[in-house]
């Protein structure tokens, strides 16, 4: 018998209960560019940092960007770069997320082996797994859907893979834990993905 739905190993406790409506984080955030050597906020060229000093949204942001870029994933794509600046000022809930986005092409798929370089490059950077990694597979066996939830610092990190559409998406969404309770919500609850889709 095949399986098609989720392979459940572990719950994903990603710190986001955020789009229900409570404001003010005040967090700052660049939506900045994304490629080899472009790090910000304290962050070295391949957006590796050690312990010293707060841990910001900027700095968690050249570290999505950077791990992207590292393991040869695309740029962030513009629009959830527009969404961010846009949460980050009108004071949304949503200004305590940092996020990436990539979608592959026809010509260059995002697959399940660039996702597991994308998730080696944010361990090399501290992250550090909670919980076990969650996957949904297709009729044939092969891995359609994963989750795999990260810690660091007072934030929370999802990161996602899509094989479907046949092109593939690597989604990485990162929470300030802080500002996700100043918002009223509780760092810890499940992350409602569908309500980030554009």
């Amino acid at each position: 018998m095949r399986r098609t739905g989720w392979v459940r190993t572990g719950v994903i406790g990603v710190a986001v209960a955020l789009a229900l409506g409570a404001g003010g984080c005040g967090a700052k955030g660049t939506g900045g560019d994304h490629g080899k050597g472009k790090g910000g906020g304290g962050v070295g060229a391949s957006g590796r940092s050690g312990d010293a000093g707060a841990y910001t949204k900027a700095r968690a942001r050249a570290e999505l960007d950077a791990s992207a870029a590292d393991a040869g994933a695309p740029r962030n794509d513009p629009r959830w770069v527009a969404m961010e600046k846009s949460a980050q000022a009108s004071r949304s809930p949503l200004a305590c997320v940092v996020q990436y986005q990539g979608f592959g092409t026809r010509g260059k798929r995002l697959d399940l082996p660039r996702f597991e370089a994308v998730v080696g490059e944010l361990r090399e950077r501290g992250w550090q797994r909670s919980g076990e990694r969650e996957e949904r597979r297709a009729g044939d066996g092969t891995v359609s859907e994963a989750r795999q939830a990260f810690t660091k610092r007072g934030w929370s990190l999802v990161a996602m893979y899509w094989g479907v559409p046949e092109t593939g998406r690597i989604g990485l969404v990162a929470t300030e834990d802080a500002c996700v309770a100043r918002a009223g919500g509780e760092p810890g609850q499940g992350f409602p993905h569908a309500k980030l889709l554009p």
